[in-house]
């Protein structure tokens, strides 16, 4: 016979016993989206290393695989193509250069000098750093593939910090935008993107081109004439 002490040790143990399996298999899937996360890097670390030294048309899935140190199973697993760990790797290189230039933008400073910060650094391709992105600066130009990656990259990652500038643009006043700052934002960073392409226009001679540009936006966003002159100085 079991006495009702009995009966509550024994569920006090079967519930010790659950929450030990709860407890592990949330460990386990912890572990497994770390190792996930990991593996991620790792394969990106392995193919920036290899670029270093080789063209990107001379990479392999199994160059990689054997630089990270990986099954080449394991690199399917994350990416679907070599061309797909080319974009990441692009992507994290031009991501960090941003990140480390919203570190540098104070808050508080008006939607104007937002603007011409953030247009100053695309013109002078400060994203393209070669001291920040050697990656970038060895292979892109040379690759329409890279370079086409580049733009879309450009265009997914500046375009939502553009968007809060022109918000921020609205509320002060200084823009009366009337159309989606976020439809707004991609249509401009794409145009500049296109003017910008050493392998479509002379950059040499893109003085007319940016002046230009600065009276569109002018018009378009709903500015007073000349506040995005600083474009083209």
């Amino acid at each position: 016979k079991y006495s009702i002490t009995n009966l509550n040790s024994g569920q006090v143990f079967l519930k010790s016993i659950e929450n030990f399996f709860i407890y592990d298999i949330i460990v386990c899937e912890r572990n497994i989206e770390f190792m996930k996360t990991d593996k991620k890097e790792i394969i990106l670390n392995a193919t920036e290393k290899l670029l270093l030294n080789i063209s990107d048309n001379d990479l392999s899935m199994s160059m990689i695989a054997k630089e990270a140190g990986i099954a080449k199973g394991g690199i399917y697993y994350h990416f679907k193509s070599k061309e797909e760990v080319l974009y990441a790797v692009i992507k994290r290189a031009y991501s960090k250069a941003i990140r480390e230039y919203l570190e540098n933008m104070n808050s508080d400073i008006a939607a104007i000098d937002k603007l011409r910060t953030l247009f100053h650094s695309l013109l002078k391709k400060e994203f393209r750093d070669e001291k920040k992105n050697l990656l970038i600066a060895l292979h892109i130009n040379e690759n329409p593939l890279l370079h086409n990656y580049l733009k879309l990259v450009a265009i997914e990652e500046i375009s939502p910090i553009l968007e809060k500038i022109l918000i921020q643009g609205k509320e002060e006043g200084i823009i009366d935008l009337k159309v989606s700052p976020s439809e707004t934002s991609e249509m401009i960073i794409a145009v500049l993107s296109f003017l910008l392409d050493g392998n479509i226009f002379n950059t040499e001679k893109s003085d007319n081109k940016l002046t230009l540009f600065s009276k569109v936006l002018d018009l378009c966003l709903g500015a007073e004439p000349g506040t995005f002159s600083f474009i083209s100085e």
